[in-house]
């Protein structure tokens, strides 16, 4: 199992690396960006528009990092989709459950990883904040935690149709899916009879993620709070299960 997991970082280093390392720039990028303010660019102007920003402007960034990390790590899937290596793997005595574990414990290793470095890179930012600026930068540590449990779940969902179909196929149906889901939302929102008017809505919205990603916890905040890294992990669990039964069938679809 450990030679699997090496060969998985070894062959994938690349999009690990990159996996890695464009979430931490999303997160330093707005940072960094000129005041509108002054004329010429100033650290200071910059880090003080940053800090007084609102914290879903930081969301916002960060979930730009998140959707190409997702993306990234799909690469540990596409690099063993050969019919080849993939009924070699499954006649191993690891078998398909092991074949199947490595690639979910490789994505569960660097959305860790990531995480780690996402946190250590806010708090070495939001020292230098409060070193040029004076003023106390807010943590966003707790908006991390909720993404990285965001990709594990959407992970969760996205892994057994990429095994099944393969991860180009795998990843259409998923994206029609999400899109199919959006405009029947949108639908919803537009024509059917919400109790609240458009305004008061997204205000509502705004002010719910307001408060989830600054630590201000309602009696409903804390429950999603305890329960969401746990869905996100059994989630995972049953998402491995269910991607066992589907691996040779998926197999068949590979194109090499």
């Amino acid at each position: 199992m450990n030679g699997l997991l090496y060969k998985d970082f070894r062959q994938n280093r690349i999009a690990v690396l990159f996996a890695v390392i464009l979430p931490m720039f999303f997160l330093l990028f707005p940072a960094f960006m000129p005041s509108a303010d002054d004329s010429a660019y100033s650290l200071k102007a910059a880090f003080t528009e940053y800090s007084e920003s609102g914290i879903l402007l930081k969301a916002l960034f960060l979930l730009i990092g998140f959707l190409i990390f997702d993306m990234l790590t799909l690469s540990f899937l596409t690099a063993d989709e050969v019919k080849k290596w993939a009924y070699f793997s499954a006649s191993t005595p690891k078998g398909i459950k092991g074949q199947v574990f490595t690639k979910y414990a490789s994505i569960f290793i660097t959305t860790g990883l990531n995480l780690i470095l996402l946190s250590i890179t806010s708090v070495l930012l939001n020292k230098a904040i409060e070193s040029v600026t004076g003023l106390e930068a807010q943590s966003i540590i707790k908006m991390l935690a909720y993404f990285s449990c965001a990709e594990i779940i959407l992970k969760a969902i996205d892994l057994p149709f990429c095994i099944r179909f393969g991860s180009k196929k795998g990843s259409a149906i998923k994206t029609a899916m999400f899109m199919g889901a959006f405009v029947i939302l949108m639908i919803c929102l537009l024509f059917a009879p919400i109790p609240l008017d458009n305004d008061e809505l997204f205000d509502n919205m705004f002010e719910f993620l307001s408060n989830l990603f600054s630590g201000k916890y309602s009696d409903q905040l804390k429950l999603l709070k305890s329960v969401f890294p746990a869905a996100a992990i059994v989630g995972y669990v049953l998402s491995f299960i269910i991607s066992c039964k589907l691996y040779l069938k998926g197999v068949e679809s590979y194109d090499k």
